[in-house]
């Protein structure tokens, strides 16, 4: 049991989301100019998501209306745009037609291949509205082998249970289809954080009154140790794990998520260290002992059955945005298991 449990948490990295696509959602990877140049601030703030909505379709905010900014929107205006007209409007506030955007509008910088990447991302949105139809969800392939396989083990158990109004999921290639590393991208917080709370939970109930922190920060910890009555220490016998550990000491105890420690399981158990490694989906985890999958087809399932427990919560007609925000929402319950 514990040499397939060690094999299983053995896996590989994710794989990550494009910079257009992390500056469209989040802002990241580039500055917001506002009041002309003079003040130069954290992109982050100024999200294209933010103002017309990851899918780009714009929306009415505040008296204010936001433009539509998926590709087809952008191309059939009356002036049309197209790559270098966007990044034009992006960077100096001149639409096509001559017109300066509104100052309300934040200009741009960023690195070439970043606004490149958020030109292909534009280009994509349209598209994947379209996932979304009256008999099946379609998700498009991540390209992690592993992900991608647990994510179908968990559809096909979502398909036998009777689907969601009349929908199945169908995992593609090519085509419309929510993307699934962005699912993966947009799940990972709530995961995260159901994964460090276990983690507490756990180091309190092995007795412990003190842990030292391995990664992260310790102000985004102090408070929460002295929820859960921990005392957070520069050295202590038990550690929680916010990255990779790398050498070991004799007596050490890992507490963290499977992310972090299941890729380093099998090497940390050999130099004797203990580990206590929270999981996200206990059906997830059986599934994936059962099959001998590695962690991150365990989390491609996890994926799998947020998106069908949000699809039956987002209702008849869903969007896509809401069937990705349903699944962000939605309680993420964890188990540990220990190691040896």
């Amino acid at each position: 049991m514990r040499l397939v449990l060690i094999l299983l948490l053995a896996g590989t990295a994710a794989t990550a989301e494009t910079p257009g696509e992390a500056l469209f959602l989040r802002g990241e990877g580039a500055q917001a100019i506002i009041g002309g140049g003079a003040v130069r601030l954290p992109a982050s703030r100024f999200a294209c998501a933010g103002c017309h909505g990851a899918d780009g379709d714009g929306r009415a905010e505040g008296g204010t209306a936001f433009p539509p900014i998926h590709w087809s929107a952008l191309t059939q205006r009356p002036t049309p745009y197209d790559a270098e007209a966007v990044l034009r409007v992006l960077r100096d506030g001149r639409a096509p037609d001559g017109r300066m955007l509104n100052a309300a509008m934040p200009r741009y910088d960023a690195q070439p291949e970043v606004m490149d990447s958020l030109i292909a991302y534009l280009q994509g949105l349209e598209a994947a509205r379209d996932a979304i139809l009256p008999d099946r969800i379609q998700v498009l392939r991540s390209g992690n082998d592993a992900l991608d396989q647990g994510f179908a083990a968990a559809a096909e158990r979502f398909n036998a249970s009777g689907g969601a109004y009349g929908r199945q999921m169908v995992l593609t290639e090519t085509g419309p289809g929510v993307p699934l590393s962005r699912l993966a991208d947009e799940a990972a917080p709530a995961i995260t954080e159901a994964c460090l709370n276990a983690s507490m939970n756990a180091l309190k109930q092995a007795g412990a009154s003190q842990f030292a922190l391995l990664g992260g920060s310790p102000a985004d910890i102090a408070y929460r140790a002295e929820a859960t009555g921990l005392t957070l220490a520069k050295t202590a016998p038990s550690i929680l794990a916010l990255e990779p550990p790398g050498n070991v000491a004799a007596g050490q105890h890992f507490y963290g998520c499977i992310d972090i420690l299941g890729p380093a399981a099998a090497d940390l158990v050999t130099q004797g260290a203990q580990l206590t490694i929270a999981l996200p989906d206990r059906a997830a985890f059986d599934w994936a002992r059962a099959g001998g999958h590695d962690w991150q087809a365990m989390r491609g399932f996890t994926l799998g059955g947020l998106l069908g427990q949000a699809a039956r919560d987002a209702g008849r007609r869903t969007t896509q945005d809401r069937l990705i925000e349903a699944a962000r929402s939605l309680h993420v319950a964890v188990e540990t298991v220990s190691l040896p």
